[in-house]
């Protein structure tokens, strides 16, 4: 089995409510997560809301609601990274909003929102961003530069199309995509047995 159809198989069955396979879909998608949630608290959030706070709200807004991701065909890595990072963006510009009329209290936000995990999933995502796999993969983000992390953020993580990305960059989509390339074989020789294995590179 490859590591492609193994996240493909882990993904539904956590799906369909597996909770060994739901804990190895935590671990195995939150250093992306982390990843994106880094960036976009960089550019709007930072000293009022943490990468580690949005990951957390993401998968407590995300797993109650796993079983009803169109997983039908091939891609179901590609399609659950997509919803995903489509979830993060949102409660991203949720707080930007919050932030800009000063109404969000971020102490209170995971308290809220723990409720909707089971200690083992509570237990991996902290797994995943804490301790000595935590290190590697603050390590790992930190060696990429800022536009190898927003290409991944944008192409690999949001699935934003490459013209758009090429566009918003500056550069031609070729170049978008060697750099993807580059910048997710990085990734993946720092961060084996995460969902970087599995990224669709574009």
């Amino acid at each position: 089995m490859t590591d492609s159809s193994q996240t493909s198989l882990h993904v539904r069955q956590a799906c369909d409510g597996d909770s060994q396979s739901l804990v190895w879909v935590v671990e195995r998608f939150t250093p992306a997560l982390q990843l994106q949630a880094s960036f976009r608290v960089g550019r709007g959030l930072r000293g009022f809301y943490t990468a580690e706070d949005l990951v957390q709200d993401v998968w407590a807004t995300a797993l109650p609601k796993l079983g009803r991701v169109d997983l039908t065909g091939d891609g179901d890595t590609d399609r659950l990274m997509a919803h995903l990072g489509r979830t993060l963006l949102n409660l991203y510009r949720n707080l930007l909003e919050k932030r800009r009329r000063r109404s969000v209290h971020p102490e209170l936000a995971w308290s809220d929102l723990s409720q909707a995990l089971s200690a083992s999933t509570s237990g991996a995502i902290t797994r995943a961003m804490r301790g000595e796999r935590g290190r590697i993969l603050a390590q790992a983000l930190d060696e990429l530069s800022e536009s190898d992390r927003e290409v991944i953020v944008m192409r690999a993580i949001e699935q934003v199309p490459l013209p758009v990305v090429a566009a918003h960059l500056g550069v031609r989509p070729n170049a978008v995509s060697a750099r993807l390339r580059r910048a997710i074989a990085h990734l993946r020789s720092r961060l084996p047995g995460t969902v970087f294995e599995d990224v669709t590179v574009s």
